[in-house]
């Protein structure tokens, strides 16, 4: 881990997440999170695909945390928004693997997100 990049637990990110203190944003593609979603209010998908097309979508007044699957994409996108003058961006340790396999909520299918 590079030191300039924040990284969250499951558990914390949650937390954050129903106090209204932060916005989860999945960067998986469509297709997958069609078969398994972070079950949570506060969430925004931005396929990694479409990502630098629609960074207008990422609030400014909340603490953002980056998701996708296993938290690889998401590392990498955090990477790139803290390159980028970005401020309150966190990485989703274990991304989705890890919010499920903590019972967190989810809807779908987990099963569809394990290659």
């Amino acid at each position: 881990m590079q030191n300039n990049i924040k990284e969250i637990d499951v558990k914390t990110c949650y937390s954050k997440i129903l106090d209204g203190e932060a916005v989860l944003i999945d960067v998986r593609e469509y297709n997958e999170i069609k078969g398994v979603s972070y079950n949570v209010s506060n969430r925004i998908d931005i396929p990694l695909s479409s990502f630098a097309n629609n960074l207008s979508l990422i609030p400014k007044d909340k603490k953002i945390i980056i998701g996708c699957r296993s938290g690889i994409r998401s590392y990498n996108v955090v990477n790139y928004l803290t390159q980028n003058n970005y401020n309150s961006i966190f990485n989703l340790k274990g991304g989705i693997l890890e919010w499920a396999k903590e019972q967190l909520p989810i809807e779908g299918d987990i099963t569809t997100a394990i290659h």
